[in-house]
């Protein structure tokens, strides 16, 4: 099992080439977490452009579950710009997610909350050197035999400079993902104010794409996207961002009960309706 580990590590690791500051494929989470055992591994290569210029990035995430409710995620990115070629790794994001009930189809919404916290690398002296804490409430609602899926995400976030609080926001997003002729390729949109896993969060943004479910354990997303680009206390400063991104998720069976196949829908949770 740890051998498989390292490997991902490297083999993710190998993938790092070089974002304005853009997002995930999809910033607005589900209240869905892998199932126990499973290793969840996301990244994303980004181009972005706004009128400061065009950018390069690569960011990549991993999430362990060790329960049937609990799962941890952590990871960072790179930015590289291409016209200076300077760049700079992202803050590095440390979050568990509890997840306290599925979705049920044509059901009862799922549930999950999200705690973290985002740690700069100082790797360069830009404005968002401060460390930030947030929290994420995460519903997830089943349509339609899972043709229509529904998240609606509403959290805070603050962000400190020493001790004294520098920051404090409340953040909101709304996504769907809609089956599209073949359940398997799915529109995805979505529009949301803010991003706990970026301190200084834009005042609002969108993203839509589609998303191919290829397996159980292999994910694709292609999503553009924009928002407003703000300076170290929020406030607009003029300029918009755009980018255009490809996520990749591939699911692992590690440690899975009994060595079986993890369940796709992911894990049942903390408190089960059935």
């Amino acid at each position: 099992m740890y051998k498989k580990i390292i490997w991902l590590f490297f083999w993710g690791g190998s993938f790092f080439a070089t974002k304005l500051e853009a997002v995930r494929p999809f910033v607005t989470d589900d209240a869905r977490i892998s199932d126990y055992g499973q290793l969840e591994l996301e990244m994303w290569p980004d181009w972005g452009y706004s009128s400061a210029g065009h950018t390069l990035g690569y960011n990549l995430m991993f999430g362990m579950s060790f329960t049937d409710f609990l799962q941890l995620i952590t990871g960072s990115g790179i930015n590289q710009e291409i016209q200076g070629g300077d760049y700079y790794m992202h803050d590095w994001v440390i979050q568990p997610k509890l997840l306290f009930w599925e979705a049920k189809e044509n059901g009862f919404p799922g549930f999950a909350l999200a705690l973290g916290t985002v740690i700069p690398l100082k790797m360069r002296e830009v404005f968002r050197r401060n460390t930030g804490y947030f929290a994420n409430g995460m519903l997830t609602t089943r349509l339609f035999k899972d043709w229509l899926l529904l998240h609606t995400n509403f959290g805070y976030v603050t962000a400190t400079e020493g001790v004294a609080p520098a920051y404090e926001k409340v953040y909101w997003g709304f996504g769907i993902d809609l089956g599209v002729y073949w359940s398997e390729l799915r529109f995805i949109a979505e529009i949301f104010a803010g991003d706990p896993y970026e301190i200084i969060g834009p005042t609002l943004a969108n993203q839509t794409g589609f998303r191919y479910l290829y397996s159980d354990h292999i994910n694709l997303d292609l999503t553009y996207g924009w928002q407003e680009e703000v300076d170290d206390t929020r406030r607009p400063i003029g300029r918009t961002t755009w980018w255009l991104q490809l996520g990749i998720r591939l699911l692992f069976d590690l440690f899975t009960k009994e060595g079986k196949p993890g369940n796709p829908l992911g894990a049942p949770g903390l408190l089960r309706f059935d």
